[in-house]
């Protein structure tokens, strides 16, 4: 088997134990992905997209659902207000 099967296979292993993950904790697969994505000492809104590759009114949808589950807390960054940072 060369590389690139088995980085695909891995990569839909991968997917299929997010996909459980999910399942069990009445989640959708891309706010699992929200959370591993979220390291311990927090991360901008902005930089989460980035690192998501994802538009930002999707990561704010998958955020506020996080939130009222009381999964993440969201707070105003002290350098810029506009800015919000998001911990697990």
């Amino acid at each position: 088997m060369n590389f690139i099967v088995q980085y695909n296979e891995f990569c839909l292993n991968y997917l299929k134990c997010i996909k459980k993950i999910a399942r069990s904790f009445s989640l959708t697969q891309a706010q699992v992905l929200c959370i591993q994505a979220i390291p311990y000492d927090g991360i901008s809104q902005i930089n989460l997209s980035n690192k998501l590759s994802l538009d930002i009114s999707t990561v704010s949808r998958n955020l506020e659902k996080l939130k009222k589950l009381k999964i993440i807390h969201k707070t105003k960054s002290q350098y810029d207000q506009r800015s919000s940072i998001i911990t697990l």
